[in-house]
């Protein structure tokens, strides 16, 4: 099977265009350009996962990728997803923990902190869900597969790539990122489907918001965030 220009595009896309323009805004972010507002960056990333579906789900009709197949999970691959997803969201303490002053900052903008905030971040969460699944563990990895010949190639690639993707949230968060990746590849892999990873991914996605948004609740404000590097001013 020959590469078609859709999955070249995709390819360069995802593989390279969003890991640039990701690790640009990082920098720019820490030269000190300040976040938008956390409504404003809400709606943003809404528009972006919304992007990101429809362009998976162009290039696998466009080139007719057997991805979105779908049979009954058995017992075994509820087990492994739920599995992963218990692992996933019980790494949350540590990483906060983890965090450094400016991440809590940058997670109090992006998590959602009210009702209203919640309800543009469940779609978000059920469009990361789909989307991201679709085209980082399902097209890209098929299309560098078909380009290299080595499927090994291809899920790393792309697991980087999705990593990078998320360099705004830090370097370490990228590294956990990374773990988390291959653990939805393998996911993917053991229960021969997308669907339980996307829904295994948004269900995460949720509990994140709401975990992560208690947990940055009043961090929004300047003189709150100086606390959090400051031990003297929380004293």
């Amino acid at each position: 099977m020959d590469l078609s220009p859709a999955g070249l595009a995709h390819a360069a896309f995802f593989l390279v265009l969003v890991p640039w323009r990701v690790v640009k805004t990082k920098r720019a972010l820490d030269a000190g350009t300040p976040l938008p507002p956390s409504a404003q960056l809400l709606r943003g990333t809404l528009v972006v996962q919304l992007v990101f579906v429809a362009i998976g789900l162009a290039v696998t009709f466009a080139d007719q990728l057997p991805l979105l197949e779908m049979h009954r999970p058995s017992g075994r691959d509820l087990l492994l997803t739920l599995a992963a997803l218990a692992f996933i969201v019980g790494t949350i303490p540590l990483r906060w923990r983890m965090t450094d002053a400016e991440g809590r900052r940058r997670l109090a903008r992006s998590m959602p902190q009210s009702a209203v905030e919640m309800a543009w971040w469940t779609p978000i969460a059920l469009a990361a869900g789909f989307g991201e699944e679709l085209n980082y563990r399902g097209v890209l990895v098929g299309v560098i597969w078909i380009a290299t010949g080595s499927w090994w190639l291809a899920a790393a690639l792309s697991a980087l790539a999705f990593a990078v993707g998320h360099a705004t949230q830090g370097w370490m968060k990228v590294g956990w990122i990374l773990l988390f990746t291959v653990i939805v590849q393998a996911l993917v892999v053991a229960t021969g489907t997308l669907w339980l990873a996307m829904a295994m991914h948004a269900i995460y996605d949720l509990i994140a918001g709401v975990v992560y948004g208690r947990l940055t609740r009043g961090l929004r404000d300047g003189a709150a965030a100086a606390a959090l590097s400051d031990p003297a001013r929380r004293a």
